[in-house]
């Protein structure tokens, strides 16, 4: 069977290329997730990025699609596979995404995320699931006008474990 993950074709839209993740984009993503983790007041050491970038293209164990304009990147989508069992489908968590300041309110988010829902359309996917920060009221009307609702039916717990 085919890794869904490596197995995509770029997708091409008039002035915006969203690049599937390979090892000629990945010092691109490794940029900016260096720069999205800031964004979030988080330490970040572009050594303990790339290694984090290398070690998922590895594995392939994440859906990372890249926006780019005229070869410079303008933000990423970051999603993880995963199963409902009461489905009895595959499912994906979509746990970054990120647009560079310079290029906000260009549609790069709205962008990103129309393709990881035509991504899941297209495999059959049950779901999508965000997490959003319930303050983040620019994810909120993304996820939204997108037509992601909150979901009643659960209340999702975390743990942290470091």
């Amino acid at each position: 069977m085919t890794n869904p993950v490596s197995s995509l074709s770029p997708f091409t839209t008039v002035a915006i290329e969203l690049l599937h993740l390979d090892k000629t984009s990945m010092d691109w993503w490794a940029d900016l997730v260096h720069e999205y983790r800031q964004s979030l007041g988080l330490a970040s050491n572009i050594h303990e990025v790339r290694h984090f970038v290398f070690t998922r293209m590895t594995l392939e164990d994440s859906l990372v699609y890249i926006a780019a304009d005229e070869q410079e990147p303008m933000g990423f989508i970051q999603l993880y596979p995963s199963f409902s069992t009461a489905q009895l489908e595959s499912m994906w968590y979509l746990h970054d995404i990120y647009v560079r300041p310079t290029h906000r309110q260009k549609g790069v988010a709205k962008l990103l995320l129309a393709r990881a829902i035509d991504f899941a359309r297209e495999r059959g996917d049950c779901a999508i699931c965000i997490p959003v920060q319930p303050n983040n009221q620019e994810a909120i009307s993304l996820c939204q006008a997108a037509g992601f609702h909150i979901d009643s039916t659960m209340t999702h717990y975390s743990l942290s474990l470091i």
